[in-house]
């Protein structure tokens, strides 16, 4: 049986880390985030949070995954500094502006690659049409 000191310990390491979990949830649910990434399957934010000892933000990371609807809505692990148990209302608000962040990066990436193409293809069309002019002119010679 653990000591009394010990039981504590972990008590006050459970409650602090409930009360981090709650903040970081606080700051989705308000906004306070940079979106670093979105892709159909899941959006990365981090969140900054000043530190007083050293005078500057440090920086969280949160990789929410948002593919398969919102049930299925949570912090994804391989990119996020910890786990955030959302509820169910939490879920739903924060889906909502997450999948539209997604769907809002994906048209862009789109529009990139609509483009990137009509330039290629710009450069090839006149490539190919000063080739074209080069064979003729070599033939009427």
């Amino acid at each position: 049986m653990k000591n009394t000191i010990e039981t504590v310990k972990e008590l006050d390491i459970i409650e602090a880390t409930k009360q981090l979990q709650k903040y970081f949830i606080h700051r989705l649910m308000n906004k306070n985030y940079v979106v670093k990434n979105a892709s159909k399957f899941s959006v990365e934010v981090e969140i900054d949070v000043w530190n007083d000892k050293t005078k500057k933000p440090e920086l969280y990371r949160f990789s929410l995954w948002i593919a398969n609807e919102v049930r299925n809505f949570r912090t994804y692990p391989e990119g996020s500094f910890m786990k955030l148990p959302f509820t169910d209302l939490q879920k739903e608000k924060l889906y909502k502006v997450f999948y539209n962040v997604s769907c809002a990066e994906r048209v862009l990436q789109i529009d990139n690659e609509i483009a990137k193409l009509e330039t290629d293809s710009n450069t090839m069309k006149a490539e190919l049409i000063m080739e074209l002019q080069e064979t003729k002119k070599a033939m009427i010679k």
